[in-house]
């Protein structure tokens, strides 16, 4: 044991000699437990301490699992992100260049910026927005800057568009993996599903689509959600069907953004 303290220190051999070391007993830096192997040794009139390590196997091992837990946990959300997170790395829709050109667009931008402040404190009064209006208003720029910041600051943040979340639970019918699918929807500590009203052209499928927002909203029940729709609340209903129209309703902040297209106030130069 004396002379594995030249396999730490081989600058050590000629300068010390072994009858001269003392085999020591160290606390682990973490527990505090007297477990740590050492030599105690003089080195040109100097006493000298040196140990083996600083944590002890316990607590090394437990470290060791604590990481290999922590990456696991990542993993898995990456995987889950990327499933369900459909904005590129290169999306810049944020809320500094969203331009408000009136009075209604300003509150609405205002609104959205409350909902992530609550949001990250934990403070939510109301847990889902449905951000409503003509298209071109902003909607989708809104929930866009709405998930990349919260994404930011950590959150498991979902952003699909309707049309994207019908197509992936369409996906399911031949695997039958339907269910896995719900599972990870509940997982998101926010979905956001834009553009909800266009994603059914077939009137033989209306029945189903009925049927599915209503799984959709029910799966989402008591968690955070956003939903963007070009529909007043009339045509809405008919879309997703009165029941889950009237859970949407429920613990929900309304934005109203019927106005005229903002686009058409820019113009080229």
């Amino acid at each position: 044991m004396k002379r594995m303290i030249f396999n730490i220190r081989p600058d050590l051999k000629g300068k010390v000699e072994l009858r001269d070391i003392l085999l020591k007993k160290f606390n682990c830096s973490q527990c505090g437990e007297e477990t740590i192997d050492g030599w105690e040794f003089d080195l040109d009139g100097t006493r000298q301490l040196i140990t083996a390590a600083t944590v002890c196997n316990r607590c090394g091992t437990k470290e060791l699992s604590s990481l290999v837990t922590d990456e696991l946990i990542q993993k898995r959300v990456d995987s889950l992100l990327s499933n369900w997170y459909f904005l590129p790395d290169k999306e810049t829709a944020g809320f500094r260049n969203f331009q408000p050109v009136n009075e209604l667009i300003k509150e609405a931008k205002q609104k959205a910026m409350n909902y992530v402040g609550a949001f990250s404190q934990d403070d939510l009064k109301e847990k889902n927005l449905l951000i409503m209006g003509n298209p071109g208003t902003g909607k989708t720029h809104l929930s866009k800057a709405i998930a990349r910041t919260l994404k930011a600051r950590g959150f498991k943040v979902g952003f699909i568009p309707a049309v994207e979340l019908f197509n992936k639970i369409k996906g399911t019918f031949d695997s039958g993996s339907s269910e896995r699918l719900y599972e990870d929807m509940k997982k998101l500590d926010l979905l956001i599903i834009d553009d909800m009203g266009v994603e059914t052209t077939k009137l033989n499928d209306v029945s189903w689509t009925v049927r599915t927002w209503t799984e959709i909203i029910d799966a989402r029940l008591g968690l955070a959600n956003i939903w963007t729709t070009n529909l007043d609340d009339t045509h809405l209903g008919e879309v997703v069907g009165q029941r889950a129209f009237s859970r949407m309703y429920e613990d929900t902040r309304f934005i109203d953004l019927f106005t005229d297209d903002y686009r058409k106030t820019k113009t080229i130069k």
